[in-house]
């Protein structure tokens, strides 16, 4: 009995210090992978956000020409991106817990409300960079 306890604790040890290696090993591509991620999401959003924009140009110059100040204009733009972002971080949370295969709770609940208010957050700072500089070109503000 004292040799099967000792052999499955060394066995664990083991499992334990090369899980660790391993561990150390992945970590550093593993932060580089979220990295292109996350550059590669902030730029799809950025090359929406241009399209969306381009396609707006009437608009927004009537709007302009109506009297309507750039930031207003700027918010209904942020206003118009903002439920897809919201919508898309949620889609992203649930499928991150069904990959985790039930997480503890609070876990669950900081996935579920941070990962779309991040991705609010990242969509506002990239769309408002680039609407910016659109509405800039579109129109002569007031």
């Amino acid at each position: 009995m004292g040799l099967l306890m000792i052999t499955h604790l060394n066995q664990v040890l083991v499992v334990t210090i090369l899980g660790n290696q391993v561990r150390a090993a992945l970590e550093g591509p593993q932060m580089l992978l979220v990295g292109v991620v996350l550059l590669t999401a902030l730029l799809t959003v950025g090359l929406c956000t241009t399209l969306l924009l381009r396609g707006r140009r009437q608009e927004i110059a009537l709007l302009a020409m109506v009297g309507w100040e750039r930031r207003s204009v700027l918010l209904r733009v942020l206003r118009d991106v903002e439920w897809s972002a919201v919508l898309s971080g949620e889609v992203g949370a649930l499928l991150a817990l069904i990959v985790m295969a039930f997480p503890p709770v609070w876990l669950m609940i900081s996935v579920v409300i941070g990962g779309p208010l991040f991705g609010v957050l990242l969509m506002g700072i990239v769309t408002t960079s680039i609407a910016w500089g659109e509405l800039k070109r579109v129109a002569t503000w007031r």
